[in-house]
């Protein structure tokens, strides 16, 4: 069976899910955000700290789903600010977790 792993980077917390292909939520799992206040009503996050909580999100998400990552790995695709993380099978750059 295969499974679709979902991240989602918010201003609160970093989410992961494992999902049958049904789109049945077999597991998920959340961090809390870590935010960076630099003046009044002004909040960022560090990237290098949000692709770190989706790497641990998606491992946590995987291990209580008790499924075997795939021999070729696990990447992430990040799809924000102009970039994104991709898969080395379809020629672009992946970052195996």
């Amino acid at each position: 069976m295969q499974y679709l792993i979902v991240v989602d980077i918010g201003m609160q917390s970093t989410c992961a899910a494992v999902m049958e292909e049904s789109g049945k939520i077999l597991t998920q799992a959340f961090k809390e955000t870590k935010l960076i206040y630099e003046r009044d009503r002004w909040a960022w996050q560090e990237p290098n700290r949000m692709y770190d909580d989706a790497v641990e999100t998606v491992k946590a998400a995987v291990e209580k789903a008790r499924i075997s990552p795939p021999a070729g790995g696990i990447y992430l695709y990040r799809r924000a600010n102009g970039g994104h993380y991709g898969n080395r099978e379809k020629g672009r750059s992946g970052y195996a977790l």
